[in-house]
């Protein structure tokens, strides 16, 4: 349950970043103000799915506590997969809207300015790129959360035991 929580969350920011590029007025990439724009609004995304990573973890963390005590390790186990499971998923499913997206966005560019090559070669290398580090990048901070909460949640079942 945490692995497709985990996901859709990833999914739905993923796709606001698609939308937000389908409103991408023609010549919006050529000045260093936009491309600011781009970057802050990149790093903001970045932000997010860090903050959703971890908070997998640690529904995974919580999760688990309901059934049965959790100590950190347990926690930091199982988030990690559930980080590193749902950044797959959500990769997988993004590269497909990355192709959609690139296609609408090359038949934007004119062949007579020769960018569309250049703007297919670096969103496949990029897509590429995230589909192999994402999910290691998942692992870290999903293992991060579940290792958190599973510290918080296995403190909280000792002093009721007490």
């Amino acid at each position: 349950m945490a692995i497709g929580v985990t996901a859709v969350l990833q999914l739905t920011l993923a796709l606001l970043g698609y939308a937000l590029s389908m409103f991408l007025p023609r010549d919006f990439l050529v000045d260093a103000r936009s491309l600011a724009v781009v970057a802050v609004v990149a790093l903001g995304e970045l932000t997010l799915t860090a903050g959703v990573d971890a908070f997998g973890g640690a529904l995974y963390a919580w999760l688990h506590a309901r059934q049965r005590p959790i100590s950190m390790h347990p926690g930091a186990l199982g988030g990690a997969l559930v980080g590193a499971a749902s950044r797959f998923v959500s990769e997988l499913v993004s590269f497909f809207f990355n192709l959609v997206i690139l296609a609408m966005f090359s038949s934007r560019v004119s062949p007579a300015e020769g960018q569309g090559a250049d703007l297919w070669l670096l969103s496949l290398l990029s897509s590429i790129f995230a589909f192999f580090w994402s999910p290691f990048i998942g692992l870290l901070l999903g293992g991060l959360g579940g290792a958190i909460a599973g510290l918080i949640l296995g403190r909280s079942n000792s002093v009721r035991d007490i």
